[in-house]
């Protein structure tokens, strides 16, 4: 018995409904930025849905605009994960944003095979709170697979990823752009797309990062 096209799509688990938007549980995680939160649909980070950032530098802000988030993981005691970032994470600051080394980690891969293994068994592990990836080039059928892993689930999942893949198409449900203001410890932060909201810009002042100390 043959299936109609249109059942089909309607079978789909990752087909979103308006009708299916949730209320006050479906609350995301604060980012920390009030203005931010006010422009989200889920009044913070969406959980179980693949945040990809766009982004033309790596270290322009990107770990201080999820740090309140991913203190949030700390005090739920869940672990936090860093995969392949351009530089290590610096302890110290890491103190100095309220996020203790112990629960931090930090992941190193071979090849990009092994980058999209590591992102999927960690994204789709309860006792993880939150993943961040940093990928070199991006593809749209391992971004679906990183999607997949994640719903259901309530880990936060964010890929860094190169800006000129802003003007292509992405399965991720939540797309921004990232850009710093010269001159200025700010983030411009541009809502590209969002599941159950719009799209919109914030510029947010960033947290001031912790110095390196010299001995």
């Amino acid at each position: 018995m043959s299936v109609h096209p249109r059942t089909q799509l309607e079978q789909d688990p990752r087909l979103w409904r308006a009708s299916q938007q949730k209320s006050g549980h479906s609350r995301g995680v604060a980012s920390g930025f009030e203005a931010l939160d006010q422009l989200l649909a889920t009044s913070g980070w969406p959980q179980g849905a693949l945040i990809e950032c766009h982004s033309a530098l790596n270290g322009i802000g990107e770990l201080q605009l999820f740090a309140h988030a991913m203190r949030q993981c700390v005090r739920n005691e869940t672990a936090l994960f860093w995969v392949d970032p351009p530089h290590a994470p610096y302890p110290p600051a890491l103190e100095g944003m309220g996020l203790p080394p112990e629960h931090c980690f930090l992941v190193r891969t071979g090849s990009r095979s092994d980058h999209l293994w590591a992102l999927e068994q960690l994204l789709g592990n309860n006792a993880v709170g939150m993943v961040m990836g940093w990928s070199r080039r991006r593809d749209p059928a391992a971004l679906r697979r990183l999607q997949l892993a994640l719903e259901e689930r309530r880990t936060l999942g964010v890929l860094i990823t190169p800006e000129t893949g802003a003007s292509q198409a992405s399965p991720a449900p939540m797309r921004l752009s990232l850009e710093a203001v010269p001159g200025a410890n700010q983030l411009r932060v541009t809502l590209l797309r969002q599941r159950g909201g719009q799209a919109g810009s914030r510029t947010l002042t960033l947290p001031p990062v912790i110095p390196r100390q010299t001995v």
